[in-house]
Order: C-alpha cells, then sequence, then structure tokens
C-alpha cells in the first residue's frame, strides 16, 4: 500500500468507525443485514471513481457510487447510495491539505430533501493518521467522533468513538489485510467484508 492511500484509507477509517458501532449491533442483534459487500475503484488522471454493492440475506441489493477529484491541494467528492426501495441518498464534501493538516466538510442529503452536514480536520503521514470532527442533523442536533488509523504493506488497522448529542458514546476498530476487512462494534459484534488495498 503506497502512503498517499493511507490518507485516503484513514478518512474512509474514520467514516466506517462513525457508522461501525451501530450497523455492527444492528447486525448482530437484529440481522437487518447481514450480507456481503463487494467494491471496485478505479482512476483516471486526478479522479478516483467507486463502485460499491451491499447484498442482504434476503437478496435484496443497494448500491454506491463516488467520485474523487484531486485539483493541486484541494480534494472534491461526491456519491450516492440508493437503496432496494429505489430511494437515494446523496452525499458531497471538499477536503482541503496544507503539508500534513487536512481540514474538510461536507453534507449528506436523504430522499426527503433534509440534510445533515459535516466538518472535520486530521493529520496523516508515513503511513498513520488521525482526524476529529462533527455532524449536526437538520434538527441541529450534533454528534462528534475522533479517529486514528496506520497503514502499510498491505495492511490497515484503526479505532475511533462517537459522542451523540445527549453525551453517549460508542467505540468500533477496523482491522484490514489483503482480501478482507473486519469492523468490530464495542459491543463485540462484527462484520467481515471484501477490501483490497491499492
Amino acid at each position: 500500500m503506497k502512503i498517499r492511500t493511507a490518507h485516503a484509507a484513514a478518512i474512509l477509517c474514520i467514516l466506517l468507525l462513525s457508522v461501525s458501532s451501530a450497523s455492527a449491533q444492528s447486525w448482530g442483534h437484529k440481522g437487518r443485514f447481514g450480507g456481503s459487500v463487494a467494491g471496485s475503484f478505479s482512476r483516471h488522471g486526478n479522479t478516483t471513481s467507486g463502485h460499491s454493492t451491499w447484498t442482504g440475506r434476503n437478496g435484496k441489493t443497494a448500491t454506491g457510487n463516488s467520485t474523487v477529484t484531486q485539483k493541486g491541494n484541494q480534494y472534491t467528492g461526491n456519491g450516492s447510495l440508493t437503496g432496494p426501495n429505489g430511494k437515494t441518498v446523496t452525499d458531497s464534501g471538499t477536503v482541503t491539505r496544507n503539508g500534513n493538516q487536512y481540514t474538510g466538510n461536507g453534507s449528506v442529503t436523504g430522499p426527503n430533501g433534509k440534510s445533515v452536514n459535516a466538518s472535520g480536520q486530521g493529520t496523516a503521514g508515513n503511513g498513520a493518521a488521525s482526524g476529529q470532527g462533527s455532524v449536526t442533523g437538520p434538527n441541529g442536533k450534533t454528534v462528534t467522533g475522533s479517529g486514528q488509523a496506520t497503514a502499510g504493506n498491505g495492511t490497515l488497522n484503526g479505532q475511533g468513538s462517537v459522542t451523540g448529542p445527549n453525551g453517549n458514546t460508542a467505540g468500533g476498530s477496523i482491522s484490514a489485510t489483503q482480501g478482507s476487512a473486519t469492523i468490530t462494534g464495542d459491543t463485540g459484534q462484527s462484520r467481515t467484508v471484501g477490501w483490497q488495498p491499492r
């Protein structure tokens, strides 16, 4: 794994961690998804594109697409996720790099037109990254989170935590090697998905 990939991997890791505890618990206790994930990425010039498909135990699928474009020290991305009911969630954001410092902001808009806004900052370099950020929903309530990750030689390891507007905190971790990644919530529930370092 090239060091520059650690930056993107760490950002992805932190995003995954912010969902991992809730996802792992719901998958483990209620079996809402419990299926498989497959994805691919390609790079053309300064733009990286990705496509993923989630298939549940009931055979229903959700598909996601994303693009990230680099221009100088700025990365601009957008994506979408369409569920089995045909409804789509979209997101967009910008990350600016200054040396090994990163700052970013973005938004996610649901099929009902309501949006949540996110902002964050972090550092990345030499195969390691850490960051913190916040997400504010349409009701004005805010969730904060932080995480850190290391990457190199085809592996990725990280951990993080999220604190809700009520003050409750949940954490999670991710451990990935060639071919697979395991995301674990703080209850011990986990899921393994396909993962390929680039």
